[in-house]
């Protein structure tokens, strides 16, 4: 299941072998893993990759973005043009353009290489969404984790302001963008904290 940390991973070894290059051809293999027409961002130059909480964005100038989001099993498989490797490991083959049997889209890019959408439950998707969009759909969101608006007032904040559980409260992506129930039970585990102890009832030290 990625989270915040597994995402941001992709995006760090993703941007330096996408930007600059271009997707050529997307080939559908689950209709419902993507929506959009690719016609609009095929040849078009991928100038970032960015990320808030568990959503990974790939862009196209300032008016164009795929939006991704990996869900529960979803994967980005990277593979080389000249190895045919992906993250350093050989790529599984069960047919003549590599894609295992969980592939859900695949993109071409300029320089050869090869991007995998792969996805075993089909809960993950990817979104074609112009920049107000975007903005639009992740209006809701909670401070990225990593973001200088997440500081440790406003961590406190969130939590002692409500009586939901402490777990529920943690992986609420409208208060802090990026947690998941792993890393939501990891965190109580550290602190001790029972995942049903309501938020409000928190000490200062707890939080």
């Amino acid at each position: 299941m990625p989270e915040l940390p597994e995402v941001e991973v992709i995006r760090q070894f993703l941007s330096p072998k996408l930007v600059g290059l271009s997707f050529t051809h997307l080939d559908i293999l689950n209709p419902s893993s993507f929506s959009g027409q690719p016609r609009l961002f095929l040849g078009q130059k991928i100038t970032a990759l960015s990320r808030l909480g568990k959503q990974l964005s790939i862009h196209f100038g300032p008016k164009l973005s795929l939006l991704i989001h990996l869900k529960m099993t979803g994967q980005l498989i990277y593979q080389d043009q000249h190895s045919k490797t992906t993250l350093g490991h050989p790529l599984p083959r069960r047919s003549p353009k590599g894609e295992s049997g969980h592939t859900r889209l695949i993109f071409t890019l300029s320089d050869g290489s090869t991007l995998f959408f792969n996805d075993m439950r089909k809960f993950g998707w990817v979104r074609l969404l112009k920049t107000r969009q975007l903005k639009k759909f992740q209006a809701n969101l909670g401070p990225d984790l990593l973001s200088p608006k997440f500081t440790p007032s406003y961590f406190r904040r969130q939590l002692r302001s409500s009586s939901r559980p402490a777990k529920s409260l943690l992986h609420d992506q409208n208060r802090f963008a990026g947690i998941g129930n792993i890393y939501a039970n990891d965190a109580l585990f550290l602190a001790g904290i029972h995942p049903l102890a309501p938020g409000h009832s928190l000490s200062p030290l707890q939080t």
